[in-house]
């Protein structure tokens, strides 16, 4: 695993024609029907199961960048130690603010979904970027996200991943909570 500055982080991306918003964060050039839109769920069980449906879509022989570009949104639903404490495990002793990007080897594939989900449990704002820019995953402190795939084929197996891990639909209780039509 390699960390990152931001603006090396950024240099990455233009080295691979990944464009970069005027915040100079990733935004990399999908159509609509490259990508999906999704909720992250309320509890933690359902965001460990989303963040493995997101990595099925990343290609495993290719690096992963994971970018932490906002955090501390909801401090009450996070505990920065306990993410400080995970990254000097790997020898990480500076600060987010300082090394806030992370290229994770194909081979590191589980490190690196070790590291995403500290993002996707706290609220963090983080991209995760394949080397060629073919998949791009972005999840909010607003609890949404989206991804976005090239190859459809690959796009549409983690579509009907995620269908077959959230089930049929259900209808909200008609009446009120105590069964009573209202």
């Amino acid at each position: 695993m390699i960390s990152l500055s931001k603006v090396e982080a950024q240099d990455w991306c233009r080295s691979r024609s990944i464009h970069l918003n005027d915040r100079g964060t990733p935004q990399p050039d999908f159509t609509d029907e490259q990508g999906f839109d999704f909720r992250i769920p309320i509890d933690t069980g359902g965001r460990i199961a989303l963040s493995d449906i997101l990595f099925r879509g990343l290609p495993s022989e290719q690096d992963t960048m994971i970018w932490i570009t906002d955090w501390g949104i909801w401090p009450s639903g996070e505990r920065m130690h306990v993410f400080d404490r995970f990254r000097f495990s790997y020898g990480l002793d500076k600060p987010l603010v300082d090394i806030p990007a992370f290229i994770h080897r194909a081979s590191e594939r589980e490190d690196a979904l070790s590291f995403f989900t500290f993002p996707i449990l706290f609220l963090y704002d983080c991209h995760v970027l394949s080397e060629s820019g073919d998949t791009w995953i972005f999840i909010s402190h607003d609890e949404v996200g989206w991804a976005c795939v090239k190859s459809i084929s690959r796009l549409e197996s983690i579509k009907q991943y995620k269908a077959q891990q959230d089930g049929p639909p259900n209808d909200p209780p008609r009446g009120s909570f105590m069964g009573c039509p209202v």
